[in-house]
């Protein structure tokens, strides 16, 4: 096989994981708006369902929120610098100038809004 192919093939697997992840990953467990709130900062928040919540202001410093469905959230102002955000479902979650976001954070959250 052509390498440009087999690369071409292993490029564009990678770019359909991406773009569907939130169809080919299940549905994380339902859960109530976390107890730790205002204050998350280190807590283990890992496949939270978070989607629509009101979570303007909360420290989420260097939680792990990795395949949290945060899905139409409310995070202005909120502080998740050094969180972990890997698989998490940004799209429709409102941010605004206040909101403390790693900027490879802040650049999936554009790229998915």
């Amino acid at each position: 096989m052509n390498k440009s192919v087999l690369v071409a093939i292993i490029f564009f697997t990678f770019i359909g994981f991406v773009l569907f992840a939130d169809v080919l990953i299940p549905e994380p467990s339902t859960t109530e708006a976390p107890a730790c709130l205002p204050n998350c900062a280190g807590q283990d928040l890992s496949g939270k369902k978070l989607s629509g919540e009101d979570l303007r202001g909360v420290d989420f410093s260097n939680s792990d929120l990795h395949f949290a469905d945060l899905n139409r959230a409310d995070l202005r102002g909120a502080n998740l610098s050094g969180a972990d955000l890997r698989f998490a479902n940004l799209r429709g979650v409102r941010i605004d100038p206040q909101t403390q976001l790693d900027d490879k954070w802040r650049l999936v959250w554009d790229i998915v809004n």
